[in-house]
């Protein structure tokens, strides 16, 4: 039998905020649910496992009996068989889903069969964008893996038609290309800006970015995460993960990312006069998206500081969204609390499920600024998140897939509200 969900009462708190005339609950999952074909590539990862919990026909029904079970209103789905595809959308799509597939780049000599997936209630969302991106470009050392991301834009069914952007990526698992990892990050990171900020709202719009991250919490790539900012001068490439000991030798040097996409400076792309007056002048990073999808209300005009952004730092790599994790990851003795997959002997977090506008409060936007308090831009909560198994009852369970388990990782899975003005 599947794992049964662990959530506590989700929406312990039912009171709406001051402020806000709607509130519309719904939750997530996110799940790396082991691609067949790297299975059968990598077999001997999977030694001493019973050879029926290895096979599709074994797995999968496990694998959508226990999402049935969590009934997640979104479902990012990682190393996803394009195979699958048309049986999850018939099996979801009688439950009111509909989804959008976004596979690997085709690379030669580097074939993959899977990619990214997302399932969606279409009872409560439809589709606005779908703007998602392979992350291999020709003749780019730090984008020469087939890797890909889904970044698309949900509108709710409600009054207002709240939009809500939601990521989705596995990044490249190397422990000691890190270098790799911060670029592709670097890329996706460009897409979601230039994304949300096509909206042209104060605060711009909610995100959640799911995925297989390949990243330990506390890692120097979880720390731009978090924290919106790295100094990568100094640092090994192995360290940037967490995944191994790595030491610092100094290999990352300045203008890594210089191209076209994004900068060492900041990962939203600029045009070249914006990069001369930003060598020349303190000054606020811009998108270079000009597309405006919606007319600013004066109340919006007024909060001019939602659009300020982290200044230039060559040899620093960041972003202006405010992003926490669903998951503490770590408690006070600085010991992992939960981990997302066990393969062999190997129990660790790489899975996340991040989000945005947690720290929001009335008549502050998402960058932390006081703004007008008719401020337009909608709160995102946390109400509650499955509690997943610690290394010790994971190790405990045995080795994945299972009986149990139908993937070597464990489905994350978080319940959220969404306020509206």
């Amino acid at each position: 039998m599947p794992v049964q969900p662990r959530v506590a009462s989700p929406y312990s708190n039912n009171k709406v905020e001051t402020g806000y005339k709607e509130r519309l609950d719904f939750s997530v999952a996110s799940y790396n649910v082991l691609s067949q074909k790297l299975l059968q590539d990598n077999r001997y990862l999977y030694r001493k496992i019973k050879s029926e919990y290895l096979e599709v026909g074994y797995r999968i029904p496990h694998i959508v009996a226990e999402l049935h079970a969590y009934q997640s209103d979104i479902i990012c789905f990682q190393e996803f068989d394009y195979q699958q595809v048309a049986m999850f959308k018939a099996v979801f799509g009688r439950h009111g889903y509909e989804g959008v597939f976004q596979p690997k780049p085709n690379v030669w000599g580097q074939s993959k069969d899977d990619g990214c997936f997302i399932l969606y209630n279409a009872n409560k969302f439809s589709l606005v964008c779908d703007n998602s991106v392979g992350l291999y470009r020709e003749g780019e050392r730090l984008l020469d893996k087939p890797n890909t991301c889904q970044v698309i834009v949900l509108q709710c069914k409600d009054e207002e038609k709240t939009e809500l952007c939601i990521a989705n990526t596995h990044l490249l698992y190397n422990p000691n290309r890190g270098d790799i990892k911060l670029a592709q990050l670097g890329v996706i990171l460009n897409k979601i800006q230039n994304t949300t900020n096509a909206a042209k709202r104060c605060g711009s719009m909610p995100v959640i970015f799911c995925g297989d991250f390949n990243t330990c919490p506390n890692a120097p790539l979880y720390t731009l995460m978090k924290e919106g900012r790295l100094r990568y001068i100094g640092l090994d490439p192995r360290a940037v993960s967490g995944q191994k000991p790595g030491r610092s030798n100094g290999n990352f040097k300045k203008g890594l990312w210089d191209t076209a996409e994004f900068h060492e400076w900041g990962l939203v792309g600029r045009s070249c006069e914006d990069i001369m007056r930003g060598s020349t002048e303190e000054g606020n990073q811009q998108s270079t998206v000009q597309e405006v999808t919606k007319t600013p209300t004066e109340s919006d005009k007024q909060c001019l500081r939602c659009n300020e952004q982290k200044s230039y730092n060559p040899g620093t790599l960041s972003h202006s969204f405010k992003f926490n994790s669903s998951y503490t990851h770590i408690e006070e003795d600085g010991l992992t609390q939960e981990c997302t997959t066990y393969i062999q002997s190997d129990h660790r977090t790489v899975d996340y499920i991040w989000y945005t506008n947690d720290v929001q409060q009335e008549g502050h936007c998402v960058h932390g600024h006081t703004c007008n308090t008719h401020c337009s831009a909608p709160l995102l909560k946390l109400e509650a998140r499955r509690r997943l198994l610690t290394g010790t009852e994971v190790k405990g369970m045995g080795k994945q897939p299972n009986h149990i388990l139908g993937s070597d990782h464990q489905c994350l899975h978080a319940a959220f509200s969404l306020h509206v003005k």
